[in-house]
Formats: C-alpha cells, structure tokens, sequence
C-alpha cells in the first residue's frame, strides 16, 4: 500500500493548470467542430464539465464584453453633449465673473 504524499490527487494524476491562452485555444478548438468534445477533452487531459465550464466563461465574457462596447457607444455621445454644456456653463460663468468685478469697480470709485 502506497502512502499519498499531500496535495496528490486520489486517483494518482497530476492536476494541471492551464493558462488563459491555453483554455480559449481549446475551447475554440471545440467551437470549430473539427472533433468531437468527448475526444478533444481526452487530447487535452481534461474532463468535458471542465471544457463546458470554460466555454461558459468564454461566451459571458464575449458578451459582457459587447454590451460594454455598446454601453460605451452610448457614454460616448452623452460624454459630448456634457462637454458641450460644460463650455457653456464655463463661458457663463466667464462673463458673470466680469460683470461681478465691474460693478465691483464701479462700487469702489
């Protein structure tokens, strides 16, 4: 009988970490249809729970990543209408302060 050392795992593999760039390769590989989920997950040494979980991950992350560039196209034009207005308020601001140290002038003469 053989002792388990700490951190191995039960059944005697040896859990890999994948990188990012990794993960999206394959799960782009399983997109494309080219082999089946089944045999690509035994290529790759990984369980399908963990294929799906990854293409999960994936496609929310597509598409958080496509209602912020919408959300961003609409910030964008509300963005300029502030800077506009922001101009304005500035250049009211300009004369009001002008006219504030005319009549202060005109007091102090």
């Amino acid at each position: 009988m053989t002792k388990e050392k700490p951190g191995d795992e039960p059944s005697g593999g040896i859990r890999r970490r994948f990188s990012g760039q990794e993960k999206t390769r394959i799960v782009l590989e399983g997109l494309r249809r080219n082999t089946s989920v089944a045999v690509l997950c035994q290529r790759e040494g990984i369980a399908p729970p963990v294929y799906h979980r990854w293409k999960r991950a994936f496609i929310d992350a597509g598409q958080k990543t496509l209602s912020l560039d919408t959300q961003d196209d609409a910030s964008t034009e509300e963005i300029r209408q502030l800077k506009k207005e922001n101009c304005y308020l500035k250049k009211a601001i300009a004369e009001a302060s002008l006219e504030i140290q005319k009549l202060k002038s005109d007091l102090a003469i």
